[in-house]
Formats: structure tokens, sequence, C-alpha cells
């Protein structure tokens, strides 16, 4: 086996992130196209960088169950990496896992394939510390990828998740989510929208109570953060400024009313706008 035959045929891809094979070649398609566009937009750029899809797919052909020929890619590593970055999350960190796994196999292979005159105890030496080092970080890895998906925060979750494919690669491959996004607790809420008990407090308790029982979340839209008073300390719920967007809407549709109707008690508030 050469250099040249160390790539993926698209049906493993498919096998590894779950997905028909169908849908793999069309995300290859596209991502063939929009090489493409970028070379014909940048000219000689892209050109001089050598940037092509042949780089990263190469068309080719298998026979189906029923012995007819069908169409396929090949995906060389870097295609890989290129098709990795289009998926975020667990699965993403998965395909990393098995197709950097796939390749490191490729590559021993290969190098238990090479002549013996030039595998010298030295060289056989590296090889094998090599092996371990990649054993090691394949675990490594692994491990960190089960943390994230056990993890409770989001936060937490992407940081694992882009940890262990950097532990892997020694790159970071995927485009993780932005975290920059602000969170808001229900007192800040009840004082962003002007919602307040009789006694001139924003009334907290009212606007997660409306929250929990009239609003639908994503599961981006909240998040746990740590907190504490003299009495007690346990972790706070906040919520993304959509979820404040959405609160304001609510009390517009149903016409700002002076009373809230929690799970079991009702809330009087009154507005300070």
């Amino acid at each position: 086996m050469d250099e040249l035959q160390q790539t993926i045929n698209s049906l493993e891809v498919a096998g590894m992130v779950g997905r028909p094979h169908n849908d793999v070649m069309k995300d290859i398609r596209r991502i063939i196209t929009q090489l493409a566009e970028g070379k014909s937009s940048q000219g000689s750029n892209l050109a001089e960088a050598k940037i092509g899809s042949g780089d990263y797919f190469i068309e080719s052909t298998y026979k189906d169950a029923n012995n007819q020929e069908r169409p396929c890619f090949d995906c060389t590593k870097k295609g890989c990496e290129l098709y990795s970055t289009r998926m975020t999350g667990a699965k993403g960190t998965q395909f990393a896992v098995a197709y950097i796994e796939r390749f490191n196999q490729m590559e021993e292979h290969i190098k238990t394939e090479q002549p013996k005159s030039i595998g010298t105890d030295q060289a056989t030496k590296r090889m094998n510390a090599e092996a371990r080092l990649k054993n090691a970080n394949a675990r490594q890895a692994k491990l960190l990828s089960e943390l994230a998906r056990d993890a409770r925060s989001d936060v937490n979750k992407v940081l694992l998740q882009d940890k262990a494919v950097e532990v892997l690669t020694g790159e970071k491959l995927l485009a993780m989510p932005a975290l920059g996004c602000k969170f808001y607790s229900a007192n800040e809420i009840a004082q962003e929208i002007g919602v307040y008990s009789k006694t001139g407090n924003p009334h907290e308790t009212a606007v997660s109570q409306l929250i929990q029982k009239y609003i639908s979340l994503e599961e981006y839209e909240f998040e746990f953060f740590p907190g504490s008073t003299d009495n007690w300390s346990s972790d706070v719920t906040k919520y993304a400024e959509s979820v404040l967007e959405k609160v304001e809407n609510w009390l517009v549709k149903n016409n700002y009313p002076t009373i809230i109707q929690g799970q079991s008690n009702k809330y009087h508030i009154v507005y300070g706008f």
C-alpha cells in the first residue's frame, strides 16, 4: 500500500457518522462545489496554494448487492478533516476519533510492509513509541468524550469535546459554537422588563414561574451557574437573551396581566414602566 492508497471510502464514512450514504454523497458534492466556487472567486490565490477537490475527495465507484456499479468518493485524510468541520458536538468528536484511528491503522500497515533493510532497531523503537503515544492519546480522547457526554454545563461539554479533538490531532479541527451569549437570572430579567412585586422589588419568582409554565425553551437557551448566599449554595438557572424576548412577547400577547398563575400559586405583579 503506498501513500496514494491512504483513503477512506464514503461508504465507510457513512457508517462512522451514522448517516445514509446518499446523504454523505450530497454533503461531499456540496463541499466540492464550494471549493470550486472559492477557487473561481479567489483566482490565483487558491491556485498558488494548490487547493483542489482532488486533494480531499476522489471520485470512485463500487458494486452494490445487485452487482450494479454505483458512484462513491475516496476521502483522503484532509478530506475527512474538512468533512469533520461540518459537524459539531459529540457526533463530530466521535467521527474525528474514528477516522484518525482508521488512518493510524493504515499508516502502521505501511510501516510494517516496508523492506526490512530500513527497519533498523532505532526506527523500530521510534515507531513503537509513536504507536504507544497515539494509543494513549486515543484513550485520553475517549475519556474526554465520555466526560463531555455527561457534562451538566453546555460550556464544559464544548470545551471537553474541543480538547478531545486537540489531543488526537494537535489542533482544533471542529468549528465549535460561539459561547459569547449573555445569560440573565430571573431577577435580572424581572429588572430588564420591569416586573415588580407590590413592595417594589423585582419579582423573580413570578418571572421564573412564567418561564417554567408558559415559555418553550431550547436546550441552548438556559444554563446552570454556581451561586450562593449566606444561607445556601446551589446552582442558579440563567437564561439567554432570546428568553428575555420571549417573556416580553408573552406579556404583550396577554395584555400585561397583573397576576401570574404559577405551578401552584398566583403572583401579583406591577410594572415599572
